[in-house]
């Protein structure tokens, strides 16, 4: 059956009788009644030699039949080679008959493959679908050429997640909701890979390239940086500087607490060189009054915002999630069962963790200590698990998505926050939220119902988690649920208005 009508079909029609096949082709002209002509087949076939995106395709793959079509233009786009159909060189006759054969004497192939294609244009062409597409095209324009502000965001992007990169994506993708043209520099772990959204960096000269570019098209930056890493320093001091040259003042996010490696000082290069980075943005955001204090030892109080970086788009994911088959095992193996995150730097103490950990299995022979973050683990870190008998009671997952991370701590006992210097930690204000007690560092501004312990101590560590464990139940109902606002709108009006005044 040939659905349609066109100048070739004289000789078509002629072609047909030298073949000896005219009475078994039936040239049916244009139609108003496709899907009705369309129900009656079993496979249908695009031979054609162009194509940009073919809507009878698209029909035939809405109408539950399976395709053979030639690889061309957009057809390899929609037709998935071997789930919906089949696809051929154009012009190959023997291999459209072959294909066309194989589905003709195969009814469950058939089948398999129609309702494949039918699934996927329920999925991506549906009205509702393309109306979204087609919205989000014309919303990028306007971002791009009339946007409420531009906004560029220095710091960590995922993946990996954690918590910073996790608050840069939230407040990424509500400014471009809110019509800002949005975009990320990153300089975290990933900093070299291209993602929708963010501009990679491959070195500190093409950092400063990329962020003087960005600069004279006017962006104003968002910066974010804490008191621990002089190289961080270093990058944020360059992105400020340029932001001046080019009468763009920019946000510096201060991120973490009110104590860390490099701040506060109160005098000395350090404290020099952080009134300098103060000085030279345009308005300071941090996460909380005693940062906030710590800040208005080195610059006027007026510049500085208290806005949470933990806002309640954290809690946004539907759990539990399925979990991959080597943490069920852990699961399963494995009771009671502690959660934590580290990236095996310092300030996360994890000498200290293991070896509690190892006396904590004295009275918890079945123990389990979940860990995630790290995709590599140091040699010094598998040395100790070996030293100490923990290589089948440790698992290092790796960086988990949200969701897998969220759903490990609502399956675990008890979360283990070991870093020295967290400010308002978004895991222990997670955890809180879905009701697991919290063991936790002391750092001066934990929040309520977080047991804490002192730093590098492995005794009281260890003494801390036994009695959390042996009074599960109690510490479980002693859990106070931190009120989570919704304070990325507070932010994203602060940054609209400051992107709009640089503008």
């Amino acid at each position: 059956m040939l659905i349609g009508d066109g100048t070739e079909r004289p000789k078509l029609e002629a072609l047909a009788k030298d073949l000896g096949i005219e009475d078994r082709v039936f040239f049916l002209g244009d139609r108003t009644d496709v899907p009705e002509c369309l129900s009656m087949l079993d496979v249908a076939v695009s031979p054609s030699p162009s194509e940009s995106l073919s809507n009878a395709i698209l029909e035939a793959m809405a109408a539950g039949l399976p395709l053979v079509a030639t690889r061309t233009g957009g057809t390899p786009e929609v037709i998935e080679d071997g789930q919906t159909g089949y696809l051929v060189p154009f012009g190959n006759s023997p291999a459209l008959a072959m294909q066309i054969t194989s589905l003709l004497e195969e009814p469950h192939l058939r089948y398999r493959m129609g309702a494949a294609g039918r699934a996927r244009i329920e999925q991506e062409f549906a009205a509702q679908h393309m109306w979204m597409r087609l919205d989000g095209v014309y919303r990028k324009m306007l971002r791009k050429h009339l946007p409420a502000a531009r906004i560029m965001h220095i710091g960590n992007f995922p993946p990996p997640l954690c918590g910073w990169s996790i608050h840069t994506l939230h407040l990424h993708r509500a400014l471009l909701e809110r019509g800002a043209d949005s975009h990320v520099i990153d300089i975290g772990p990933n900093h070299g890979v291209a993602r929708e959204g963010c501009v990679p960096v491959y070195g500190g000269l093409d950092y400063l390239r990329k962020v003087w570019r960005a600069a004279r098209a006017k962006f104003t930056f968002n910066v974010t940086v804490n008191g621990d890493s002089w190289k961080g320093f270093v990058l944020a001091l360059m992105a400020l500087v340029v932001g001046r040259l080019n009468s763009k003042p920019a946000i510096l996010t201060f991120r973490a607490g009110p104590r860390q490696m490099l701040f506060p000082r109160a005098q000395g290069f350090w404290y020099q060189s952080f009134k300098l980075l103060f000085i030279a943005s345009g308005s300071i955001v941090c996460e909380g009054e005693p940062m906030k204090e710590a800040i208005s030892k080195y610059v006027s109080l007026e510049k500085v915002h208290v806005i949470s970086p933990f806002t309640s788009q954290y809690m946004d994911e539907k759990l539990p999630v399925p979990l991959s088959t080597d943490l069920e095992e852990f699961f399963a193996r494995r009771s009671p069962l502690v959660s934590s995150y580290t990236l095996f730097r310092p300030e996360f103490e994890m000498e200290c963790v293991f070896h509690s950990f190892a006396l904590l299995k004295r009275d918890y022979p079945n123990a389990g200590l979940l860990i995630a973050g790290p995709t590599i683990v140091p040699r010094e870190a598998q040395q100790q698990l070996h030293r100490l008998d923990l290589e089948d009671s440790v698992l290092i997952a790796g960086n988990l998505r949200h969701a897998e991370f969220l759903t490990a701590i609502q399956r675990s006992s008890v979360f283990l926050r070991s870093h020295l210097r967290d400010g308002v930690c978004a895991s222990v204000l997670e955890t809180l939220r879905l009701g697991v007690p919290v063991v936790a560092v002391e750092d001066g501004i934990r929040p309520k119902s977080v047991v804490t312990y002192p730093s590098a101590n492995v005794e009281e560590l260890e003494k801390t988690l036994n009695m959390v464990l042996r009074n599960l139940d109690q510490f479980r109902a002693q859990v106070v649920r931190p009120d989570v606002p919704n304070s990325l709108d507070e932010e994203v009006d602060f940054f609209l208005r400051a992107g709009a005044a640089a503008q």
